[in-house]
């Protein structure tokens, strides 16, 4: 039985899902092609990188902290650069220096992802 309370946290949970319904490829047609998998951001509204990081993360099956961790397993890095080739392209107001900080990694680590990515797509 669900109560009213649970009821309504589901229904804004369902209304920030709906809200993210708007692909990522207007906002990384000038970074790369988008891939059909990728996961949909809002482009109306600035979006704050861990929220990226963790509906990146969401949608490959892992969680924040594997994101921004150490690890160097093939299926954690794709899934990293993918979240910050996104976070370059949405948060365009961020420098690399700033973004390489979210991610707890070095500036260069952005540009290598993002120029990776490209070079994937072409």
């Amino acid at each position: 039985m669900m109560y009213r309370r649970d009821y309504r946290e589901k229904v804004l949970r369902d209304r920030k899902r709906k809200a993210l319904t708007k692909t990522i490829q207007t906002a990384t047609a000038a970074v790369g092609k988008p891939r059909p998998t990728m996961v949909a951001l809002p482009l109306d509204t600035k979006i704050s990188v861990k929220e990226i990081i963790t509906q990146t993360a969401a949608c490959h099956g892992l969680t924040y902290g594997d994101i921004v961790g150490p690890s160097r397993y093939r299926n954690v890095v794709k899934a990293r650069h993918e979240a910050m080739k996104i976070a370059y392209a949405v948060r365009q107001d961020m420098s690399t220096v700033q973004l390489g900080n979210q991610f707890k990694r070095d500036h260069t680590t952005i540009l290598h992802a993002v120029g990776r990515l490209n070079k994937c797509r072409k």
